[in-house]
């Protein structure tokens, strides 16, 4: 898609040479906010009040277009939900992950090995996404991604664990 899109430019510079520092530094201070907002509610502020409230946790008062979500899923869930919400979304995950793995080991079908195999690696790609963005927690279209993909998952596991009749 880099490619395709002419964006092979900018992403060797965002990963080699790092020219855009105002954007590093914009995701450490969000980081610094989410991490002593967890510690001041650590049963969470509120779905949706991350932004309202982050600026009670800087010194200098931020400029309204700055405020957005920490871009991570997993403290930002913790933020808003609590860190027992954030426990719970993460164990989800691994338990999901784990099961999928199990099914592309014992799956009868090459079809469902190959689905199983594929959605560990969405998973594993969903997963990697979260650390570095909010999207898949804060938009629709990236919850309905979130939630088609356990649902893939969840099809999966229930037809490979029904017992098959021969025809």
């Amino acid at each position: 898609l880099a490619v395709l899109f002419n964006l092979e430019v900018t992403l060797i510079q965002r990963i080699f040479f790092d020219t855009d520092l105002a954007s590093g530094s914009e995701r450490l201070t969000y980081l610094e906010i989410s991490k002593n907002m967890m510690f001041a509610y650590p049963f969470g502020m509120g779905l949706g009040h991350f932004t309202l409230n982050m600026q009670d946790f800087v010194i200098q008062k931020m400029s309204p277009w700055i405020l957005q979500p920490v871009h991570n899923v997993y403290m930002l869930i913790g933020n808003e939900a609590g860190l027992i919400a954030a426990l719970v979304f993460l164990f989800v995950i691994i338990y999901v992950f784990f099961l999928l793995l199990g099914a592309s080991k014992n799956a009868v079908r090459e079809n469902d090995r190959h689905l199983a195999i594929t959605l560990i690696a969405l998973l594993t790609s969903f997963s990697v996404a979260a650390l570095f963005d909010h999207y898949f927690f804060t938009l629709y279209q990236g919850q309905v991604v979130l939630f088609l993909l356990f649902g893939c998952a969840a099809s999966l596991l229930r037809s490979s664990r029904l017992p098959r009749k021969k025809s």
